[in-house]
């Protein structure tokens, strides 16, 4: 037999010869292996016999290992492999089950948490054998030297629709001014274009070198979920063209906003263009020390490839043999394969996580940066950008695009005017503006060409708030809650402060408290601003958003927080958390439990009202899930229906005593009284469910999905009446946000565990 075995031909061929014994004799197999046309399968059954003095025959697992070694393809010999070192028996590795195996074979103990994560790719804490097949060299091919005249991810669809101008609705949104406004009610253009900054600052962060998405109970990177350039590209363009859709800011602005993601689509072409030439062009100084980084990080992985093909031969082996990983450490095993393992050059220190070189701040401007293209481990030579890139063409036009609003802001946020700028830094300082937070790194603004000055006045606009407000009270004070600069919450700004963050991966930007409300007010208000244009208009509005939110889940900034909706929200996974009403929202009734995907889920949205209402479902979804996280932000187990449900009448009254109100009005108290009872019979039902969710057969699932529905219609029209939604998150282009400021009543409030924004 010419072609590879697959496993499951040796165990029928085991099966046949065997008829149900657990031993056959070396005789009885050497006739049947002969009619595999392999004659050195056969003749390495007198090598086991001479080795071993086993004279009564050889078992099934020996068979097995055996013809995986001699004629098994890959997976035969991998899964004969896995089953080794899977001591348990549960399908997966376990850190101390490698690390066991690693230290039998004398590779060092400090090095064994590298080569684990190295196979970890999904960074869930455990190795499957889909990545123990990966870490092999043959498992997967090498990414090709590949180039195309334009690389396809940046061909890739533009939005469903391309937005030229934007026609206002008949009836716009209307806010109530002065003393009719409740606090956090309405969203100004400041909050979105707030929302939009972080949203885009945090991915390109992300995205201008290599980053993954991070399992948020492992804390590993998750190698499946990179943070890719091409994606981050399309993400932009995405998020520019729904922005202008909303009609947030006028159309003689679209230029500005233009200019963000048109410089991504020139640069890419330049990285492309780099990628097709790349043995060809003069290569500076900077690029050759990026190049030499990029060809360490192959060794590293050819080093993790080896490691492990060392550790298939050597499970194939102790199959053979009969003998156990314990078993290594006595010295049992003598193999070829583990005495050059073990003359391997592998004691050297992981990889740091600090990013760039050594050297004055101000290098790093020259230096480049490898970036991932499409999948983790690729190996493209050229595939790197120029840091200059982010800090002197991205970050300008990116401030420059949320800085603006009308024809009038545009001159100013384009045009640096030295002298206007200087005045605005002695006023804000005199202020006290920039105390605490950026009161040293001020100190270098005088430096800094008008270019940069603007930026820095643009990042402190859309900072100020946080970093002199209430969220920012919110912090971990181990996490730093009394420390922090501008510069570790806006990106590619600290070599104009004298600072070094971006370089030394010390950036705060993904900083839930930061990055969480404003997200959350911005994909509010865009399902406010949707539900108050024409019928006709919404669903060309609703195509744009599920375009853009199917790359805002490839590319939100917090690592751990995009893992958990992709790998857990999305899908349904922590059933235990969500509302009843979000694990029904398009779950597939004819499978087990309430599966779901990204698509289901936005299959459900067709207009502006059911937008509004998927992502209410979201939040709180989100929201009830997150509650295990911190000590004081707890599960509250005595909740009546879920922990961390909005609107909630305790949050409200937890609120009203924090900022000293003695009444909350009647007719909001009746609104909150007309959710209790669609709620309470939704709480009935998850009680059923808890009995019933880890059955199979869909009858029982459709079922209670049938029974739900009249209760979550009923919540929806009652959360409608109270125009919760509609109140809070309703854009008023003239609102006017007063300066960030709170006191200690509210800061003690900010970390209850009852807080909320609106």
């Amino acid at each position: 037999m010419s072609r590879p075995i697959k496993i499951e031909e040796i165990e029928r061929l085991w099966d046949q010869i065997a008829s149900g014994r657990d031993v056959v004799g070396f005789e009885d197999l050497a006739k049947a292996l002969s009619g595999l046309g392999n004659q050195q399968a056969t003749d390495h059954l007198d090598l086991i016999a001479d080795e071993y003095d086993q004279v009564d025959g050889i078992t099934r697992q020996q068979f097995l290992a055996t013809l995986a070694s001699l004629t098994g393809d890959l997976t035969s010999r991998v899964s004969i492999a896995f089953d080794v070192f899977d001591a348990n028996g549960d399908r997966k590795i376990t850190h101390d089950e490698l690390r066991d195996v690693l230290l039998a074979f004398g590779i060092a103990e400090d090095l064994t948490d590298h080569f684990f994560a190295a196979a970890d790719k999904d960074g869930d804490g455990a190795i499957s054998f889909s990545e123990f097949q990966a870490a092999t060299s043959n498992a997967e091919g090498r990414h090709p030297l590949r180039y195309r005249d334009v690389h396809p991810s940046l061909m890739a669809p533009a939005p469903t629709e391309t937005v030229t101008s934007v026609q206002f609705s008949k009836n716009p949104q209307s806010a109530p001014q002065g003393k009719d406004r409740r606090r956090g009610e309405g969203t100004s253009r400041l909050q979105m274009q707030i929302g939009l900054f972080r949203l885009l600052q945090g991915a390109a962060y992300r995205s201008f070198r290599e980053n993954f998405a991070a399992n948020y109970e492992t804390h590993l990177a998750a190698k499946t979920m990179p943070y890719t350039i091409t994606e981050f590209a399309r993400y932009t363009e995405r998020a520019i063209e729904l922005y202008k859709a909303l009609g947030v800011v006028e159309p003689a602005c679209f230029e500005v906003l233009d200019a963000v993601p048109l410089s991504l689509r020139q640069e890419l072409i330049k990285l492309d263009d780099r990628i097709s030439t790349w043995a060809s062009i003069e290569k500076s100084m900077e690029m050759s020390r990026a190049a030499a980084e990029m060809d360490a990080e192959r060794t590293d992985r050819a080093r993790t490839h080896h490691v492990f093909d060392a550790l298939v031969e050597c499970a194939l082996t102790l199959r053979r043999k009969n003998l156990t990983v314990a078993d290594l450490s006595d010295g049992a095993l003598d193999l070829h394969e583990v005495k050059r393992l073990r003359s391997l050059d592998l004691h050297q220190p992981p990889p740091s996580t600090k990013g760039g070189q050594d050297g004055d701040n101000a290098d790093y401007l020259a230096a480049w940066n490898g970036v991932i293209l499409e999948t983790a481990g690729e190996e493209i030579d050229g595939a790197m950008m120029p840091n200059a890139y982010w800090y002197q063409e991205f970050m300008p036009k990116l401030l420059a695009a949320c800085s603006v609003a009308t024809a009038d802001d545009i001159v100013a946020n384009t045009m640096p005017d030295e002298a206007d700028l200087d005045e605005w830094f002695h006023e804000a300082r005199a202020s006290g503006e920039f105390h605490p937070f950026a009161e040293a790194e001020m100190d270098q603004f005088a430096t800094c060409e008008p270019s940069q000055k603007l930026m820095i006045k643009q990042a402190w606009r859309l900072t100020r708030h946080y970093l002199n407000g209430i969220q920012k009270r919110r912090e971990r004070l181990e996490f730093g809650r009394d420390s922090g600069s501008l510069s570790q919450y806006v990106a590619f700004l600290d070599v104009y402060l004298g600072r070094s963050d971006v370089r030394d991966a010390d950036m705060r930007l993904s900083f839930p408290y930061f990055i969480g409300p404003s997200t959350w007010r911005f994909l509010h208000t865009t399902a406010e601003i949707i539900c108050h244009r024409d019928v006709e208009d919404q669903p060309k509005l609703i195509a744009l958003f599920k375009s853009f939110f199917r790359s805002f889940a490839a590319m939100y900034p917090c690592p751990y927080c995009r893992y958990h909706l992709n790998r857990y929200v999305v899908q349904n996974r922590e059933v235990e958390y969500y509302p009843l009403e979000y694990l029904v929202l398009g779950c597939d009734q004819r499978k087990n439990g309430f599966e779901a995907s990204i698509d289901n889920k936005l299959d459900t949205i067709s207009d502006g009202p059911s937008l509004r209402l998927f992502l209410w479902k979201l939040h709180n979804a989100v929201s009830s899930s997150i509650t295990r996280t911190e000590p004081w932000f707890h599960r509250d187990e005595r909740a009546f229906y879920a922990s961390r449900y909005w609107p909630s009448l305790s949050e409200e009254v937890a609120c009203a005593r924090a900022f000293g109100e003695t009444e909350v009005p009647i007719n909001r108290l009746s609104h909150f009284s007309g959710m209790l009872t669609p709620v309470g019979r939704l709480a009935s039902l998850r009680g059923r469910w808890r009995g019933m969710h880890m059955m199979t057969g869909s009858a029982n699932l459709a079922q209670l999905v049938s029974d739900a529905e009249s209760s979550v219609r009923d919540l929806e029209d009652a959360l409608a009446a109270g125009e919760f939604l509609e109140k809070t998150y309703r854009f008023d282009p003239s609102f006017e946000d007063n300066a960030p400021h709170f006191t200690p009543e509210e800061e003690a409030y900010s970390r209850s565990g009852l807080f909320v924004e609106a």
